[in-house]
């Protein structure tokens, strides 16, 4: 018998067989109907991983091995569909698959979990040999689950990729986003650039979004549209700024990626960092000359929602640049009413030190103050007593910042602005005392 054919025989337990001791020759996998299939081959360093979590569930059959030609390689498979020649795939262990393949082993046995097939695991793990004596046997290269060729360009097995290319396999099922040795290896074959992968995003979609630069490089270099909006509307650099990918974001602005570009939901790449916080990336944006003062769908600009989100940086970074710190969006809020409705309390001491009004009034003349006391910022109260502002500015229903906060029970605003001489006597249009709301809420 030839040496990798050889059945090793380290021992091992499981907790099924009461702790006793089996060793390997004892073993042999089988199926629900407890059908002899394969003993257990090894032919390289013992346990590989794989292996020994494969060999933990196996059932126990009768002892006696049988010859490798008489085993049944048919459906038999571990719970989770691992079959031995999924198994030798994995491991890379070409002798054992050939040995497999030989003796009839289904080399398109798909896995239960991803549908992965021999070919996948092999080309995965960039198992050269093992893929060749796979595709040799006639396994589908094209095999759809997260494909073959896809797993091989996706780990940036170089080499997998190419032997695959050369066999024939769909170019464009790939994953063109990881490395550029493999992305370079696509490119020669002409594979589709503009291909939409299973996010319905583009490579270079793919690229941008997970920063990918050398990637992104080469596919910009083949003429990949640096503009191009297969999902949700956004561009590559779009998902570049988003994901605060810089490097990505300078490669797409220098190869002239539209700056201005808007998507449905939320707005241009610069209003996509600044809503994530990506302070450099809005700086380069803004250095690459976008429009510090586009809005979104509702009116909002790259001011208001990093005021929103509490970004302090990026507001300074876009006060620096010049934007306007008085834009009203469609509900005619300010980025300060932004701030204090959001309890943004430095967000709010920055934008009053740069000049803000602290008196901007949003359609139904609520002020910073009047919002800021509703939702019970006690600090953003403060702040906005400090710089001075009107304690009796009422909204339209007449209203002032003390009822606001009386009615909402908010104590510590209602004695923040008491303190500060709010009228506890004033009245609504409805005629409520905002002190009956007090000695309500007390």
């Amino acid at each position: 018998m030839p040496l990798f054919m050889r059945p090793i025989a380290p021992r091992v337990t499981h907790p099924s067989y009461g702790n006793t001791e089996w060793t390997f020759r004892e073993f042999q996998l089988a199926d629900k109907e407890r059908k002899p299939i394969l003993p257990v081959w090894h032919s390289g360093p013992y346990p590989p991983p794989k292996l020994k979590i494969f060999l933990s569930g196996l059932q126990r059959v009768p002892q006696g091995n049988k010859p490798l030609v008489e085993c049944d390689f048919g459906d038999s498979m571990q719970q989770d569909g691992w079959t031995p020649l999924y198994t030798a795939a994995m491991a890379g262990h070409v002798e054992v698959g050939g040995a497999l393949l030989k003796a009839g082993a289904n080399k398109n046995t798909i896995e239960k979990k991803d549908g992965w097939t021999p070919l996948h695991v092999a080309a995965q793990h960039g198992h050269v040999e093992v893929m060749q004596a796979l595709l040799e046997a006639g396994a589908n290269k094209n095999a759809v689950a997260k494909l073959g060729l896809a797993h091989s360009a996706q780990s940036g097995q170089v080499a997998a990729v190419q032997m695959l290319l050369q066999a024939g396999a769909n170019k464009d099922l790939a994953d063109k986003t990881n490395h550029v040795e493999v992305v370079g290896a696509l490119l020669q074959e002409g594979t589709n650039k503009e291909a939409a992968g299973e996010h319905l995003r583009t490579p270079l979609n793919l690229a941008a979004f997970e920063g990918k630069l050398e990637a992104v490089r080469a596919l910009l270099q083949a003429g990949a549209n640096k503009n191009a909006v297969p999902k949700e509307d956004r561009t590559p650099l779009h998902l570049a700024a988003c994901e605060g990918k810089l490097e990505v974001v300078g490669a797409l602005l220098q190869a002239g990626a539209n700056k201005e570009a808007t998507d449905k939901a939320v707005g241009t790449p610069l209003y996509i960092a600044a809503q994530n916080g990506h302070v450099e990336v809005v700086r380069a944006l803004l250095q690459a000359g976008a429009n510090r003062e586009a809005v979104n769908k509702d009116g909002w600009t790259p001011l208001h929602i990093a005021a929103g989100k509490g970004h302090v940086e990026v507001v300074r970074a876009l006060l620096q640049a010049g934007v306007n710190k008085e834009a009203a969006n469609k509900d005619g809020a300010t980025p300060l009413y932004i701030a204090a409705q959001n309890g943004h309390v430095v967000v709010v001491r920055t934008l009053l030190q740069a000049g803000a009004n602290k008196e901007a009034a949003e359609k139904c003349n609520a002020t910073p103050l009047y919002i800021a006391a509703g939702n019970g910022h006690a600090e953003v109260i403060r702040t906005l007593l400090q710089a001075g502002v009107n304690k009796e500015t009422a909204e339209k229903d007449g209203w002032t910042p003390l009822h606001n906060a009386a009615r909402k029970g908010h104590v510590e605003v209602v004695r923040a602005l008491l303190q500060a001489g709010a009228n506890k006597e004033a009245a609504n249009k409805a005629g409520t005392l905002a002190r009956l709301l007090y000695f309500s809420v007390r």
